[in-house]
């Protein structure tokens, strides 16, 4: 039985996965209408740059590292990002699958 469902893996989605899990349910899910992270962000916007910095853009508890921090993401570096956010807090183990 599922007892939290999340709606989209985009980066807000990834993120409340994220807190779910860490809060201690574990059977979490999160569903996702395209076959990989990043939402509908991830299937557009092919030639997107983002206008806040990377220091806008980064999730607060997964720094990118000295050096990085003022430059301006593409859309790839976005989706890149998120991918290793939810690998690194082990969100794609078990809990999102695509829809």
């Amino acid at each position: 039985m599922v007892s939290c469902i999340v709606i989209g893996a985009g980066p807000g989605g990834i993120v409340a996965t994220k807190e779910l899990l860490e809060k201690g349910f574990d059977d979490v899910l999160c569903l996702e209408q395209s076959n990989g992270l990043g939402g509908v962000f991830a299937s557009g916007y092919d030639n997107l740059l983002l206008t806040s910095s990377v220091t806008f853009s980064m999730f607060s508890d997964f720094w990118v590292g000295e050096g990085k921090n003022h430059h301006f993401w593409t859309k790839d570096e976005a989706v890149g990002y998120w991918s290793d956010y939810a690998n690194h807090f082990n969100v794609t183990d078990q809990s999102w699958r695509a829809i």
